[in-house]
């Protein structure tokens, strides 16, 4: 694949052209770019220029986004950087609001992120589970769902009370054996496979974030006795509901909720 000159340059001016860069370095890169988006001043035929150098450097980032290859790191910056040039042109519309919000989200995290770097998280304390789910929880509360962020919050808490004390920063490969044996006593497989999952989506978010160096939880998840142990209906149970969906009369929904459910294999509660 030709990697054209013009997406060199670009990734070069927006500094995303070093695959060893830190998400933290590359955020601190993208505030500096869109608080000038943001409050540069405009004339008529600037207005024309920008309009078009953004159009030219978001179509350079997509095609380095889509051909190189780039760390996560510089694929999450590259994708912000987007948001940023379809926000700044919305601006230079007279609708900043949308580039607004994307600075004061970076700067947020950026608040959020130097807490765990100080002396007393990163070198002198251990990172527990329940220090670090407690800041990946604080980052996406705002872009969850309720149910899902209430959920999410359960299960890490599950996770927080097993793993303790552990230091996440220096914990091993037997310690997430361990940690998946202990959550087996008591549950099925599928339930062990979405805590699991969790668990990853949460150490890989960490480790995004510079907050680890390594996650070890590749692998954990089975991938036996997860299905559902309910049975399907017998061919002769299906015919004894059909009968009896067939007494029921014709303007009762209970029949045609039955028939239905019969039909698709939706299960169905009845309440009385």
């Amino acid at each position: 694949m030709t990697i054209s000159k013009d997406i060199l340059t670009t990734l070069k001016a927006y500094h995303f052209d070093n695959p060893e860069a830190t998400w933290n370095e590359l955020r601190e890169r993208l505030i500096d770019i869109a608080e000038s988006c943001l409050t540069m001043a405009h004339g008529d035929s600037s207005l024309v220029a920008y309009e078009m150098i953004n159009d030219e450097h978001h179509e350079a980032l997509r095609e380095a986004s889509a051909k190189m290859p780039l760390s996560v790191n510089q694929q999450r910056a590259v994708s912000k950087a987007l948001e940023i040039i379809e926000a700044s042109q919305e601006r230079m519309k007279g609708r900043a609001g949308t580039l607004v919000g994307i600075v004061e989200s970076l700067k947020a995290e950026s608040c959020r992120t130097s807490i765990p770097l100080s002396p007393s998280l990163s070198v002198l304390s251990p990172l527990t589970f329940k220090t670090l789910s407690g800041l990946y929880l604080d980052e996406h509360k705002e872009h969850a769902g309720e149910g899902t962020h209430r959920n999410v919050k359960s299960t890490c808490k599950t996770l927080a009370e097993i793993l303790g004390d552990l230091d996440l920063k220096t914990h091993t490969r037997e310690d997430m054996k361990n940690l998946r044996a202990k959550l087996y006593e008591g549950r099925v497989a599928g339930t062990v496979k979405k805590i699991l999952g969790t668990l990853s989506t949460v150490m890989k978010w960490a480790v995004n974030n510079d907050y680890l160096t390594k996650t070890l939880t590749e692998g954990l998840e089975p991938t036996k006795g997860t299905g559902s142990s309910r049975e399907a209906f017998s061919q002769d149970q299906v015919k004894a509901l059909m009968a009896h969906a067939k007494t029921l009369p014709v303007d009762s929904w209970q029949r045609w909720a039955l028939s239905l459910g019969v039909i698709t294999g939706t299960r169905i509660v009845v309440v009385n």
